[in-house]
């Protein structure tokens, strides 16, 4: 590698200015027979677009972890250098991991497709390539699938959690070279962002090292009557001013009146680089939820579950699934009708019947799971009988706390197969009001809610 290389990737780092920045990392590493094997190791620089978020799946045979989180330009500079004086070294488990003997480091800016990287372009990026491990080194693909199968959440096979932390498939296999790279996104922000009156108005702002050229700018605008418009721009169609600090262009884009919803998204060499998700606050693909707005001028809605009183949370769940378009009956607050959940919802779109408990304190007060459980099959032996047979009858219990304080239920629960709806995932749905799924799509959403912890679990570490 030669020091006018290594020279010039720093700099990149350094041409944030006084932008921060996102700094994505992902690994994944499998525990053979001499110990851990890093398989996939990344690090990539991106514009701060995104929130920070961390995640980490730890198995008795995997390690995989990614994360992001937002560091000023000078923390840019300094990952840099740190990564690539590890040379695609990793903690894992306790353990320094590194590429089995790695062959050698690669340093790239013209455009280029490695085989193990999609994309048109490349962007500036640095590899280290390991040798293929010697045969039967590390586990086969059915063992890893089973462990994180039985983990929560769980994944589909080993291959599908490769996706979901940004490597490729043939990461999983033992005979594919290990990859260590690191990625340089040149700094890009949108500012000012207006997605209201008929129009989109907002400022970019692109780094002095990088070229007007290389960027390409998109909107979809999603309509209220399901129709959906692309604009595409190419950069000599922005209105562009280039001063030291770096290029600064005017956007205004026309969109339709009745679009609550768009997303902005810049490529740079034709690389996905940053998108930005814009919404019009008076505007609703839902007529209901438009006319809920009318009574919540200081949107309200947005913390609806974040520190509201105890006696309300009952409520506010109530109001919740009148708002995804449910029509609930209420039963929690009227005392003759002891032997109902808090809330029933039929769908009529698919025959469904949710059966919903309230709980602000413990999970299983007053043996509150197999009191649901048991009113969930009472439910199917009293429609049955009367000839009215449902499609599904899905017990829920809606908790006012993050879900991570009801780990110790989650086996139990898995057994009753009763999902639980916890802070997290009321938020979720609650952020999808303005593009509420489907009936199908929520009762795939609900299933999920249902603790994946089989017997099997006692074989993961």
């Amino acid at each position: 590698m030669q020091q006018e290389d290594l020279e010039y990737f720093t700099s990149l780092a350094r041409s944030w200015g006084r932008f921060a920045v996102a700094a994505v990392r992902s690994y994944i590493a499998v525990r053979g027979r001499s110990g851990w094997q890093l398989r996939w190791n990344h690090l990539e620089l991106t514009p701060t677009n995104r929130p920070e978020a961390n995640r980490t799946v730890h198995t008795r045979s995997i390690f995989a972890h990614w994360s992001v989180r937002t560091i000023d330009s000078g923390g840019a500079e300094s990952l840099i250098t740190e990564f690539l004086k590890k040379q695609g070294q990793e903690e894992v488990g306790g353990f320094d991991s590194s590429l089995e003997r790695p062959a050698h480091l690669e340093s790239n800016f013209q455009p280029h497709q490695p085989p193990y990287r999609a994309g048109p372009l490349r962007l500036p990026t640095m590899y280290f390539v390991g040798k293929p491990l010697p045969p039967g080194e590390l586990p086969q693909n059915p063992t890893l699938d089973l462990e994180v199968m039985a983990f929560e959440p769980p994944f589909s096979n080993f291959l599908n959690l490769l996706g979901e932390f940004g490597a490729f498939p043939d990461h999983g296999n033992a005979e594919a070279a290990s990859v260590s790279s690191c990625t340089i996104f040149p700094p890009i922000s949108a500012d000012n962002l207006s997605f209201q009156n008929g129009k989109l108005t907002g400022e970019l702002w692109l780094s002095p090292t990088a070229e007007i050229p290389d960027i390409t700018v998109g909107l979809i605008a999603y309509h209220s009557a399901g129709n959906v418009d692309r604009v595409m721009i190419e950069s000599e169609n922005v209105d562009w001013v280039t001063t030291d600090e770096g290029h600064k262009g005017k956007l205004m884009f026309p969109i339709g009146d009745a679009s609550p919803m768009g997303s902005l998204m810049i490529n740079f060499q034709g690389e996905h680089a940053a998108r930005f998700w814009l919404r019009d606050p008076k505007k609703s693909f839902s007529n209901l939820v438009a006319l809920h707005k009318t009574f919540d001028p200081k949107n309200y809605t947005e913390s609806l579950f974040e520190n509201g009183a105890k006696e309300s949370f009952e409520d506010r769940v109530n109001l919740l699934v009148t708002l995804l378009g449910g029509s609930p009956l209420h039963y929690g607050k009227i005392g003759q009708f002891t032997d109902a959940p808090d809330i029933v919802v039929f769908s009529k779109f698919d025959e469904q019947i949710y059966l919903i408990e309230c709980t602000t304190g413990d999970v299983n007060n007053k043996g509150k799971v197999d009191k649901l459980s048991a009113r969930a099959s009472k439910v199917k032996e009293d429609l049955a009988a009367e000839g009215q047979v449902a499609q599904g009858v899905v017990p829920i219990i809606a908790a006012d706390c993050p879900r991570e304080q009801t780990r110790g239920y989650w086996p139990l629960l898995h057994q009753k197969q009763i999902a639980l709806a916890c802070r997290e995932q009321l938020v979720e749905l609650l952020d999808r009001l303005d593009f509420a799924p489907d009936a199908r799509t929520l009762a795939q959403i609900i299933q999920s809610w249902i603790p994946n912890v089989p017997s099997t679990v006692s074989s993961v570490d």
